[in-house]
């Protein structure tokens, strides 16, 4: 873990702004007097950090990664290690797939709850997922969904639920 702040310019901005390894954003320029300044954070609804740069927001974990991280296989995410948002320390980030991301620590995606399956003659099934659900029984991810959202009652003759709807009735 660097306790050292390196900062380096920002791509496409010809100097103005520059990020830090520890997550920290500034103007280089600030109100075109070469005053150097940091930047406010705001957060999102969803918790991640962004700054305004040039009248537009930025989220700050994508500009540690692209210029603290090498990327070479181009992936387009940028996860969090240690799973905390706020935390922009380039040794907190990595490039990764969108499925990693999804899949990543304690997330868990809509795709990965657990699904129960009471069928016509009153036996339950249990699925791990949507998708483990959708193949077991023949039909679409999308199919099973609509049965979990009330957009179908049955499905092959199945009630679907999630599992935690199952034990919170």
């Amino acid at each position: 873990m660097s306790k050292i702040e390196i900062w380096k310019d920002i791509d496409g901005f010809n100097g103005k702004y520059q990020v830090s390894n520890q997550g920290n954003v500034r103007t280089c320029d600030y109100y075109g007097k070469g005053i150097k300044f940091d930047l406010t954070k705001t957060l999102t609804a969803d918790g991640y950090e962004l700054v305004g740069l040039n009248k537009k927001l930025h989220y700050v974990h994508r500009l540690v990664a692209q210029a603290f991280i090498d990327n070479p296989n181009y992936l387009p995410q940028v996860n969090h290690k240690n799973e905390i948002k706020t935390d922009n320390r380039a040794d907190n980030l990595e490039w990764c797939t969108v499925s990693y991301n999804n899949s990543y620590g304690s997330r868990i995606h809509k795709y990965q709850k657990p699904i129960i399956a009471i069928t016509e003659d009153g036996e339950i099934e249990q699925y791990p997922s949507v998708k483990k659900a959708s193949e077991s029984i023949g039909v679409t991810p999308s199919a099973i969904s609509n049965a979990l959202h009330g957009k179908a009652k049955t499905i092959k003759g199945r009630k679907l639920m999630y599992e935690r709807q199952f034990y919170n009735e």
